[in-house]
């Protein structure tokens, strides 16, 4: 039976963490009539919490990027046209390179309405054929067997219990396509080190590639930016509360043992009674505020992992390939030997990238100037960089643009814990969302997910654009299938094409 069932009063619930789990869950909370207090650590919220202001009108990139694709983003996506959100369309278009030398690899796109067609750099493509030629007939490869994997329970079941790089390796993938594309590009969609990449189970990767690569979708990303996101999601709430810190989290046993409160402790004011509390921190950070945890409790929030990785907003172009005619939305960068732990004490290899700025949203003066109108003025190239291996030039970093961020990663052991997630949910009245806490790669799709999910139990309510029984996600699980016919005929026309400029090239 749902907590709401019991009764018709409106529930007091706290929210712990304004990511986009804790505002989701507080916004669904808030529409079905409850009273929800939203607590955030930062001055700003959290999805927005990163982002950094830059130039006199004060544009705002937000860190991380938050770029999505609507075929693995059902549920955020039918979040936003619910709230009224708006999105824009932007390129996608990765370039990967040796750091410092020319681009071994890159995708272009040509946009036609709201399909994103791949195509290759000729020139490119005709000087490292072979190399290209491995990349693509692996990349075909890869995605077919993926969509097998999604077609079957059973084989989904087995390759969660298998590495990426297990799988890579019993299949006899090359290196080029594994090495030097694959675990790269899912390490920036992830963010994390090579080795957690390698570490990702198979099943993970291929569903989120399936839905993904070589698909014909473009990616979006938030028009307003996230703290303009977060802000209007949690308008409505009954109180939101930055800047605080929350002491503990615990339980309010009565005499006969049972628990109908938990209280909530805020640092410097007495503690808060709430007949329901959602955790939607990390779930490291949960276990440190959460007193008279359950051994099950405990089990479960320990058994995540995390990695830290750096982010600096910067203008700082020799952070870009050294030609700019190699220059993409998006630049990967390998190490001559890419699988060289580079860091003694964490025996990790980061992987560094960088996000073009310019090409994914427009700004505003920033030459400092006073100019007050509105027009777009290019004053010249911001950039992104994560995990950099050379430190961009100190005058070139915008202020306050230096960030450490703490990322979930996933191994072939994270299944177990998201299955005994469930079985903690609503222990003492004690509830957690966030990526982390739903299979798949822990994105802002699994973010609202989870918070929606615990909001929909507290409620006995559903989600509103699933209440006349339309299921984002179930109506996503078609679109690999439906455009696998378009992405055989792209990957064959870009084959057929490396083939014929070789065969001219080899008879000049």
């Amino acid at each position: 039976m749902s907590p709401q069932s019991k009764t018709n009063k409106p529930l007091n619930v706290a929210v712990i963490g304004s990511g986009l789990a804790g505002i989701s869950a507080a916004w669904f909370l808030t529409r079905c009539g409850h009273n929800v207090h939203l607590y955030e650590r930062h001055k700003l919220l959290g999805l927005g919490a990163h982002s950094v202001q830059v130039g006199s009108v004060g544009d705002v990139v937000d860190v991380p990027a938050r770029t999505f694709v609507a075929g693995y983003y059902p549920e955020m996506v039918a979040l936003c046209r619910e709230a009224g959100v708006q999105t824009h369309r932007i390129v996608a278009e990765p370039s990967f390179q040796v750091f410092g030398e020319k681009n071994y690899f890159a995708f272009r796109n040509f946009l036609i309405g709201a399909y994103a067609l791949p195509f290759l750099k000729i020139t490119d493509a005709i000087k490292n054929w072979k190399f290209t030629w491995n990349i693509l007939y692996d990349m075909w490869r890869f995605r077919n067997e993926s969509l097998r994997v999604q077609a079957s329970e059973l084989l989904k079941q087995k390759y969660l219990t298998v590495s990426v790089q297990e799988y890579l390796d019993q299949e006899g993938y090359s290196k080029e396509f594994g090495h030097n594309f694959l675990l790269p590009l899912f390490g920036v969609v992830a963010t994390c080190s090579i080795q957690a990449v390698q570490n990702y189970p198979a099943a993970v990767v291929m569903e989120f590639l399936s839905k993904v690569l070589l698909t014909g979708k473009t990616y979006s990303k938030f028009t307003a930016g996230c703290r303009k996101v977060s802000e209007d999601l949690v308008k409505d709430v009954n109180a939101v509360y930055r800047d605080t810190t929350v002491e503990y989290v615990k339980p309010v046993v009565q005499k006969d043992g049972s628990v109908n409160e938990v209280a909530v402790k805020i640092k410097g004011q007495p503690r808060r009674i709430y007949d329901h509390v959602i955790l939607s921190t990390q779930a490291n950070q949960a276990l440190k505020i959460l007193v008279d945890a359950t051994d099950d409790q405990k089990e479960v929030l320990s058994g995540f992992e995390y990695e830290y990785n750096e982010c600096i907003v910067h203008t700082d172009s020799s952070l870009m390939p050294k030609d700019r005619k190699d220059w993409s939305p998006l630049s990967i960068y390998i190490k001559p030997d890419n699988y060289q732990e580079d860091d003694e004490k964490s025996k990790r290899t980061t992987i560094m990238f960088t996000m073009w700025q310019n090409t994914v949203q427009k700004f505003h003066d920033h030459n400092f100037t006073q100019d007050s109108d509105e027009k777009t003025i290019d004053y010249g190239d911001l950039f992104q960089t994560w995990n950099p291996w050379t430190q961009p030039d100190p005058a070139t970093i915008v202020p306050g643009g230096r960030k450490q961020l703490e990322r979930s990663t996933v191994t072939v052991q994270t299944p177990k814990y998201w299955e005994m997630v469930k079985k903690i949910q609503g222990q003492n009245n004690i509830w957690f969302c966030g990526a982390y806490t739903l299979p798949g790669v822990p994105l802002l799709e699994n973010a609202v997910n989870s918070g929606l999910n615990v909001a929909e139990k507290l409620t006995n309510e559903v989600r509103p654009w699933r209440s006349g029984g339309y299921n984002p996600q179930i109506q996503q699980v078609s679109v690999p299938f439906k455009h696998n016919c378009i992405t055989n005929l792209l990957m064959a026309l870009l084959m057929l094409t490396i083939a014929y400029l070789v065969a001219i090239r080899m008879l000049e």
